[in-house]
């Protein structure tokens, strides 16, 4: 049997228990009675009683935890679980709870996820060949930023467990993070090869495909996506960016379109159904809906950017000059607005745009940069070593 309480905190059954504590089935059973039963008074006082009779039994630490977990007492619940890996590094729920109770706590107490993970490397060597704690340490050393410390956890859990779907995700979500695009495409792919119909799966993995030069390949990751959730707008918007990406901008804007009312899409739709407008040349359309992306989010700077190449096109070169010196405000290292820029500059025979080219050509270059850093090979370190 295993249990969830509100916390997301797991209750191991009986059958993982007894070697690590004296504890009696029967009053493993009880106590856990109670707390099915909502009755974490009870629990608490035969919890007790029975840690006088064995002070070092993990498994009841763990249990203890739980019924701290469940009052919200939080520094008490990590406290007990710390205990119980401490005394039983092999109990699998006891390491869980910790690192659960411990991504709680970090809110208001930075240190909680570093006390956790020192905690949970001790517990290792108890169990060489458990994926899971391997995530949990994952997880952790995500939370704290240390995205190559969660990537060495991963490979060694990708090892003991290659055929692990969740274990491939993770590990690819983490390669997103640090711009290694080609083991985050292996990996994903990996994920849904395990299990091809997980919609978020396929999700992550068309979203590698959009970040680069490949867009529309991404259209049938996404197609899943869409079909598992339809009323997800973040679903329509990627595969409308997906069909964008390969120049099908029928598609594109009627899965643009279909969004563009929607608040949490309305200015990403309002940007794309700009750009179609104007490869198809109707500058008029355009500047209407890079308006509308403006209108909804005034931070976008390359929808300020769009529109200021439609004004250029429309013949208000004042109101252009306006959004691009705003776009390159908002984001001065935007390729987009500063190509827009150097176009504007060109048109008017500013003499700026010597130096605008330059720039253009300094941003293309680390572009390329940023590229080849994202191909290249990483290392991943063995856990032991």
């Amino acid at each position: 049997m295993k249990k969830k309480c509100l916390l997301g905190i797991v209750c191991l059954c009986l059958c993982r228990l007894p070697a690590y504590g004296a504890a009696s089935r029967e009053t493993i059973l009880r106590i856990q009675s109670y707390m099915e039963e909502g009755k974490f008074e009870a629990a608490e006082i035969a919890i007790s009683a029975a840690l006088k009779k064995d002070a070092n039994d993990g498994g009841l630490y763990n249990l203890r935890g739980i019924v701290h977990a469940e009052r919200n007492q939080l520094t008490e619940a990590e406290s007990d679980f710390t205990q119980a890996v401490r005394l039983s590094p092999g109990l699998a729920g006891a390491s869980l709870n910790l690192s659960r109770v411990a991504g709680l706590l970090s809110a208001t107490d930075p240190q909680a996820l570093t006390r956790a993970r020192a905690t949970l490397e001790k517990a290792v060597p108890a169990r060489p060949k458990d994926p899971a704690l391997l995530m949990e340490l994952a997880r952790i050393a995500e939370k704290q930023n240390d995205l190559t410390g969660a990537l060495g956890y991963l490979a060694h859990a990708r090892d003991l467990d290659p055929r692990s779907a969740p274990v491939h995700f993770f590990f690819g979500m983490v390669c997103i993070g640090l711009n290694l695009s080609v083991e985050a495409k292996a990996s994903l792919q990996r994920a849904v090869d395990l299990d091809p119909d997980n919609p978020i799966y396929n999700y992550a993995r068309g979203s590698v495909e959009l970040d680069g030069r490949t867009g529309w390949e991404a259209i049938p990751y996404f197609k899943k996506y869409v079909a598992a959730h339809p009323d997800d707008p973040r679903g329509h918007f990627a595969l409308g960016a997906a069909h964008f990406a390969g120049q099908d901008y029928e598609s594109s804007a009627k899965e643009m379109n279909a969004i563009a009312g929607n608040r949490e899409t309305t200015a990403g739709a309002e940007y794309y159904l700009g750009r179609i407008a104007k490869a198809e040349g109707d500058w008029e359309a355009a500047s209407k809906h890079y308006a509308r992306s403006i209108q909804a989010d005034p931070k976008y700077a390359e929808s300020h950017a769009g529109l200021g190449l439609a004004c250029m096109h429309l013949g208000d070169m004042a109101r252009a000059r306006s959004e691009m010196d705003r776009a390159l405000e908002l984001n001065p290292e935007s390729y987009i607005s500063n190509s827009a820029m150097l176009v504007l500059l060109q048109k008017t025979k500013d003499p700026a745009a010597g130096r605008q080219a330059q720039k253009l050509r300094d941003l293309d270059s680390k572009r390329f940069e940023k590229q080849e850093l994202m191909l290249r090979t990483v290392k991943v370190r063995k856990y032991d070593e």
